[in-house]
């Protein structure tokens, strides 16, 4: 039993410095807009945030660890064809990278 307590509170505590990515609409038309929110939680190692679309654009912004903005937002307007993955990375001085990706769909392409 203790074990499995034990158990539980690493997992807690790992998912607790992971950013958290929404993004709104969940899907658009060929050209349409998004926006992207990453939540990144305070922690003294976080250096950069990254976050967009993998093969179209992507943002970052500078962390100062526990005094840094939790949430970051961008309106991203004309989304093409396949921009790639959706995600969120936050870069941090012990080289122990957090990063989500969530699903995203373009409808709409002529493939």
């Amino acid at each position: 039993m203790r074990l499995l307590i034990v158990t539980l509170a690493l997992i807690g505590v790992a998912a607790a410095e992971d950013p958290m990515l929404s993004v709104f609409p969940h899907a658009t038309i060929v050209g349409g807009n998004v926006r992207i929110t990453c939540r990144v939680p305070r922690n003294p190692r976080n250096r950069v945030v990254v976050y967009g679309f993998k093969d179209w654009t992507t943002t970052s912004r500078q962390l100062d660890g526990e005094d840094s903005r939790i949430t970051h937002q961008i309106l991203l307007e004309g989304v093409p064809c396949d921009p790639g993955e959706l995600f969120c990375t936050v870069l941090r001085a012990d080289g122990k990278d957090r990063q989500v990706v969530v699903p995203f769909t373009v409808v709409g392409c002529d493939r």
